[in-house]
């Protein structure tokens, strides 16, 4: 509040010289300050000219300055003796029978007081008087507008310290020269491990929590204090609580002229030091891992030769002389440049673009005529006025990983290979399970076809011919020889052996030429084969004979689980559906004897089997496939029996 606003001494001071002289060139006894303090008004400053009655800090009752601060408006009473409003007026039983006011604001508009003079006779005070009180009310209130923007000003930043005590980042505590700790913050009491109740008690001093070897530090501290009243930061140590030491790094400054207490900030420096003695293991890690790697460190001037080669001075020191690549850009002596020109205009070009790079390999030839593979890695090197000084990077010798590479090439062109003769042995030998049921259903067809034709010739027997019924019989007879050869064609496509090739699939067209194929060895084992095809599938590409691979073992694996189940509930079901993300994931059930739950790990080991007779890559094959497809293949146990097996593939 403004009332509370305590006025400067120095400018005290001055209103004083203001009343007084405003008193002598009005010729009156009594010129005064008044100040609003509620619910009263004051004499503020009064001047010090005989006969005045109004002393500072007494009460004024009287309606003379009440009106003027209600109003807003300078007030003349020439002689309060001649209107009764103004007799009651203490003033004028002290003998002040005349009174010439005007009121003083703060720069909000807030009211001050007022700034009058008082006359023991009666006294019209002409215009100039006016003129001469409203002059010195407007010096008045500059001197509060200016005191109370500097009064703003510090309150900003008391507010802005005690955020910063609150917000409790770094300590800070208010001290005196004797050692006492009078105030601290939390922030302050959580490095040493201390409470409140610490501080209350008067049991923190400086001098106690400072370890003996500081003391000496601190005597010159408090020196510097009393001589000019600052200390820059500096490290020290103080004891904690628990008997442990706190790193700190201090700064004190004193109060006012005495300069016998003051503020310090205290930063906890524990995490510091920490990192402090985590980068010196660090760098001596690094200096042993840099002396014992078998990379190498390399620098270049600003025209890309080399300055200097670790590798080179290593092998030196130790009695060779091999050839030095020092002076020489590293394209001046590699032997790869004319062979790969591509690879080295884009490497010069990151170096013309001042551009680090990483993991750049080339040819070159050692001192005795073999071939050696440099992998090297760089960064563009500026001066502290951002002109480029060259590079600096690490190098390695790779000649035995490009070696090792080639020969893994090799093994996994191998691999393949072997893995592709392994997944056509196993269609094959699916195929082969299904021998009698694929000769039925090869049969059927021959079969019906034998019967048309004898028909046939019975049609053409008879006098006159029945050609209409020939024509039909021979058209049974084409039916029949393209069914018996879409099953050899099924056949023939899944036995063949071929690379991979992907494609865009219909995913149910394809599963139902396999439940085509498989679906006399179902019926003969008396299983219900049934399907349940989403008809909204995205796009497949993949490879067709592999999938169908895949369908095959499952199909023929869950006609095997159910071919020793004793009653007639053998039932195979396969569906697809659409999942999201865009995708179709592909399940076949059946109700069989199920899957043990010790076997469910290791069911798509290679060479896992549960069957006697069984190799057990059946499932391993089919997980490889669906897997290099971006797939999954999993198995579940169904209660109260079978087994339900599930795979996904992506859309194109």
């Amino acid at each position: 509040m403004a009332h509370s606003i305590e006025v400067p001494s120095e400018i005290i001071r001055k209103w004083q010289e203001f009343v007084n002289l405003l008193a002598e060139i009005m010729h009156v006894p009594s010129a005064s300050i008044m100040r609003v303090d509620p619910p009263h008004i004051k004499v503020f400053v009064s001047s010090t000219s005989k006969g005045n009655p109004c002393e500072p800090g007494a009460l004024d009752t009287g309606p003379y300055c009440d009106t003027v601060m209600k109003t807003g408006q300078p007030l003349l009473v020439p002689d309060a003796l001649e209107n009764e409003a103004w007799k009651a007026n203490p003033h004028v039983k002290l003998g002040m029978i005349s009174y010439l006011g005007v009121p003083i604001s703060w720069p909000d508009g807030r009211i001050f007081g007022t700034i009058c003079v008082r006359d023991n006779k009666r006294n019209e005070y002409s215009e100039a008087y006016l003129k001469l009180m409203l002059h010195f009310r407007d010096m008045l209130q500059a001197d509060l507008k200016s005191f109370a923007t500097l009064h703003g000003q510090l309150e900003q930043h008391e507010a802005k310290i005690r955020r910063l005590v609150d917000a409790n980042i770094i300590g800070i505590i208010i001290w005196d020269l004797e050692g006492r700790i009078l105030e601290a913050n939390d922030a302050f009491l959580r490095m040493g491990g201390y409470d409140r109740e610490d501080l209350i008690s008067g049991r923190l001093n400086r001098t106690d929590l400072t370890p003996p070897e500081w003391r000496e530090r601190d005597a010159r501290t408090i020196a510097e204090l009393k001589m000019i009243g600052a200390v820059q930061p500096f490290e020290k140590e103080y004891f904690r609580k628990d008997g442990g030491r706190v790193p700190v790094l201090i700064g004190l400054a004193a109060f006012g002229e005495e300069r016998d207490q003051g503020v310090a900030f205290v930063l906890d420096l524990t995490e510091r030091k920490c990192a402090e003695d985590a980068l010196r293991g660090s760098e001596a890690r690094f200096r042993d891992y840099a002396e014992s790697a078998s990379d190498w460190y390399w620098e270049t001037d600003p025209d890309h030769k080399f300055a200097r080669v670790t590798d080179y001075e290593r092998l030196l020191a130790r009695g060779f002389a091999p050839a030095s690549r020092i002076g020489l850009a590293r394209w001046e002596f590699a032997t790869d440049v004319e062979s790969e020109p591509e690879k080295w205009e884009l490497h010069r070009s990151m170096l013309e673009a001042r551009q680090p790079f990483r993991d750049f390999v080339y040819r070159a030839a050692r001192s005795d005529g073999s071939l050696v593979y440099y992998k090297i890695s760089g960064k563009p090197v500026f001066d502290a006025n951002g002109e480029f000084r060259g590079y600096r990077g690490t190098g390695a010798d790779v000649t035995g990983l490009r070696t090792a590479e080639a020969e893994a090439r090799e093994n996994e062109q191998r691999y393949r290979k072997a893995e592709l003769e392994l997944a056509h042995a196993n269609r094959v030998a699916a195929m082969g399970q299904l021998t009698a049921s694929i000769a039925h259903e090869i049969k059927q067809p021959i079969a019906a076809a034998f019967t048309d034709a004898t028909a046939a010739l019975r049609f053409l027997d008879k006098s006159p011919p029945d050609v209409a019924e020939v024509r039909e019989a021979l058209t049974c007879i084409v039916n029949e020889t393209n069914r018996a050869s879409d099953v050899l064609d099924r056949i023939v496509s899944l036995i063949r052996k071929a690379p991979p090739r992907k494609e865009v699939v219909d995913l149910n067209a394809a599963i139902l030429e396999v439940t085509a194929l498989t679906h006399s060895e179902a019926l003969k084992t008396g299983v219900t084969m049934g399907t349940q095809l989403a008809g909204d599938l995205p796009r497949i590409s993949c490879d067709r004979v592999q999938l169908q691979q895949v369908m095959l073992n499952l199909i023929v694996n869950a006609i095997q689980s159910m071919s020793s189940v004793e009653d007639s509930d053998r039932e195979l079901h396969i569906s697809t559906v659409r999942i999201e993300p865009q995708g179709v994931c592909v399940a076949v059930r059946d109700t069989g004897h199920g899957l043990r739950p010790e076997s469910l790990p290791r069911l798509f080991e290679p060479f896992y089997t549960t069957k006697p007779d069984g190799m057990g890559m059946g499932l391993s094959i089919c997980r490889s496939i669906i897997e290099a497809h971006g797939g999954r293949l999993w198995a579940t146990r169904c209660e109260p029996r079978g087994a339900l097996f599930q795979f996904t593939i992506p859309a194109d």
